[in-house]
């Protein structure tokens, strides 16, 4: 952007500088002109650009953190931590997709918890059903076999949710 603001501004004067057809006066007034830009332009537009600078990284920081932090939760996801949350700060940008991601973990959460508390009453309706087949009482056999049946239903509804759907 600088280059083509130099390139537009000095390219015609410098032109006219070396213009052999040009009279003594044209060329003075283009050479007074290069000097008040390089007497007083320069430094005001070399701030501007600076302060862009500066404020591009800050732009860039505000995206890119969070784009970060999204890749370290993936990664403890994916690693079976459901317990992170992406926490941004305050002026970042992605503060929506933050937000939604934090519910998609709370669900899984959830959802993962759900299915660990219906493996663990299997396990249990299993226990039970392996010590009623060992004291021979066919009543609580069948009554320990529903339930176990019930618990692989609700199992399998809780697995539901994580088949692709097509």
């Amino acid at each position: 952007m600088l280059l083509v603001f130099m390139v537009a501004m000095l390219l015609p004067l410098m032109l006219q500088l070396d213009n052999p057809a040009a009279s003594y006066i044209e060329k003075r007034e283009a050479a007074d002109v290069l000097l008040f830009f390089n007497e007083q332009l320069w430094l005001p537009l070399g701030a501007v650009f600076l302060l862009l600078t500066v404020h591009s990284l800050f732009v860039s920081h505000r995206i890119a953190g969070p784009l970060y932090r999204f890749r370290m939760v993936f990664k403890a996801l994916a690693g079976g931590n459901f317990s992170i949350r992406a926490n941004i700060r305050k002026h970042d940008y992605l503060q929506t997709d933050a937000g939604a991601l934090n519910e998609m973990i709370v669900a899984l959460e959830t959802r993962i918890r759900g299915l660990e508390d219906q493996a663990q009453q299997l396990k249990e309706n299993t226990a039970q059903l392996k010590q009623a087949v060992s004291s021979g009482a066919s009543a609580e056999v069948k009554k320990a076999l529903e339930r176990v049946e019930f618990r692989v239903e609700g199992l399998n509804g809780q697995l539901a949710y994580f088949a692709p759907k097509s």
